[in-house]
Order: C-alpha cells, then sequence, then structure tokens
C-alpha cells in the first residue's frame, strides 16, 4: 500500500487523559492562524526532560521555528502517530515521517512517499539496509495565506555511522541521516533524521517537511 495520509481533520484522534494534562501543558497550544512564536511555550532543556520524567504517557520534545515544548501521544493508529495539544492542534507521523497537520498557520495536508521507481513501500526507505537509498515524496500544503500547493520531489538518505546522542530522557547510539530533497518546482530542502542502527526507528527529526515550510523538529521524550 502507499503511504497516503489522511487530514487530521477527519475525525481527529483524542484521548481523555488530555483534559488531565491540561494544566500540566498548559502552554503547549496551537491554534489556527497563530505564529510559530504562539505555538508551544519555550520548554527547553531540563523543564522538557522534567516533564517528560513526571508524566507516563509516551512523549515528544517538539521545536517548531525556534519555539519548543513537550507533547503527549494521543492516539496511534497503524504506523500513524497523532501528537494533539490542548487546542485540538494535531501533528501525525508516519513511523515518525511527518505527513500531515491540523490547526497550524502553514498546514501539511498530505504526504505520499514512493520508491525511487515510483512504487509504494514497505519498507520505509530510512528502514532499509545501506547507508544511502532514494525515494520520492508528494505533498500538499497550504501556507500562511490560504493558498494551497503541491509538489513532488526526489530524494536522497544519506547515513553516517552511529554515534551517541543526547535524548531528553536518555543517551542512544543513533544513525545520523542527512535527507536532501529536489522537488519538481525546483526548491531543495534539507532534513536531518536520527535512525536506530538495529531496527533502523526515527528517533529524531529536524528539517523543512516543505519549500519554504517552518523547521521542524521532535525527539523522542519518552517511547512508545
Amino acid at each position: 500500500m502507499s503511504i497516503s495520509a489522511q487530514r487530521c481533520r477527519e475525525g481527529r484522534p483524542r484521548a481523555v487523559f488530555f483534559i488531565v494534562l491540561a494544566l500540566a501543558l498548559s502552554g503547549c497550544t496551537i491554534g489556527s492562524q497563530r505564529s510559530p512564536g504562539d505555538v508551544v511555550a519555550g520548554l527547553r532543556g531540563p523543564d522538557v526532560a522534567a516533564q517528560a520524567a513526571a508524566l507516563p504517557y509516551a512523549s515528544l520534545a517538539l521545536d517548531l521555528a525556534g519555539h519548543g515544548g513537550l507533547v503527549v501521544l494521543a492516539s496511534q493508529q497503524a504506523n500513524t502517530t497523532y501528537w494533539q495539544f490542548r487546542d485540538g492542534a494535531t501533528l501525525a507521523l508516519e513511523d515518525g515521517y511527518p505527513v500531515t497537520t491540523a490547526g497550524l498557520r502553514d498546514e501539511l495536508l498530505g504526504t505520499r512517499i514512493l520508491s525511487a521507481e515510483g512504487t509504494p513501500p514497505p519498507p520505509y526507505p530510512w528502514r532499509r539496509p545501506g547507508s544511502e537509498t532514494h525515494y520520492r515524496i508528494e505533498r500538499q500544503w497550504q501556507d500562511a495565506e490560504g493558498d494551497l500547493h503541491q509538489d513532488s520531489a526526489q530524494v536522497t538518505l544519506n547515513c553516517a555511522a552511529p554515534a551517541a546522542v543526547e535524548l531528553p530522557l536518555t543517551r542512544r547510539r543513533l544513525a545520523r541521516c542527512q535527507e536532501i530533497s529536489h522537488w519538481a518546482g525546483g526548491a531543495i530542502t534539507e532534513a536531518t533524521l536520527w535512525r536506530d542502527p538495529e531496527d533502523e526507528r526515527l528517533w529524531a527529526y529536524t528539517g523543512q517537511p516543505w519549500p519554504d515550510a517552518p523547521t521542524l523538529t521532535w525527539q523522542i521524550a519518552r517511547p512508545w
């Protein structure tokens, strides 16, 4: 099957514990038409680690355009995890890869991942053995002015040897993988993925999901 992300607004998953977390994560909100500075509280370093350690839920340390905080897992459907903020905004990750958002000023509406030959996975490109792989992504997004865009990119992923990486609650040996996307419209975007050398699971991501997108960064705080 192809990896085609569903709009988060359609049946957006929720979890009952968000009522309990509303006070604990009172700063972690995203609202429609808000700027990145309004997205999440300025929780960094020890603050994120302390919150993650205090909560028994799976969580991510998230940073959007330089503003960061802690978000918890709202729901999981197959390989897609939904990370929802107190005001209902959502980030969806497919096997750790950003595929949709809802409630942001710049929206990622859909993502499709294909092999270099145009066939859908499995496996996901970052889970393939070897230090280099090629694939294609197709994305649709909406900018802050409300204009809709779509584009496709030829992507190269190069992974280095594993090295120790500091995460909010632990230190792990992860391979740093550089993703370079050449978009049909002429833009070039870059992202960095950190994967486990044993099972190739993604533990962290930073980069631009589409041309001119705000930089998105996440790290696993408490795994699921």
